[in-house]
């Protein structure tokens, strides 16, 4: 019990130099020298696409599973078989070829 409390407080600290050292990071980059000011505006612009790119595939990946239980759901719906590891599409009844298959959103 005293080594699972020792590793939690060890992860709690460890996080918090990384904020600190991710949060403190901009301001050591941003140079006061009017010469390397485009350098560090462009190091500052790729680390924002960068969080932003983090944000996003939070997002999406958070969306998963409520877009896997729609495309079920369609594909239940249409009649056939969901495609799975080790399971095809039932022959025939492939949804591009099908006319009758409804995507549910």
């Amino acid at each position: 019990m005293v080594k699972l409390l020792v590793a939690k407080i060890l992860c709690m600290v460890g996080v918090f130099f990384f904020m600190l050292l991710g949060s403190l990071l901009p301001v050591k980059i941003i140079e006061t020298d009017f010469e390397k000011a485009h350098r560090s505006k462009k190091i500052l612009s790729l680390c924002n696409t960068f969080g932003g790119g983090v944000f996003l595939a939070t997002c999406f990946n958070a969306l998963l599973p409520a877009v896997r239980e729609k495309a079920r759901s369609g594909v239940l719906a249409a009649g056939t078989s969901p495609p799975g590891p080790g399971r095809p599409p039932a022959a025939g009844k492939m949804p591009e070829q099908s006319n009758d298959y409804r995507v549910v959103v």
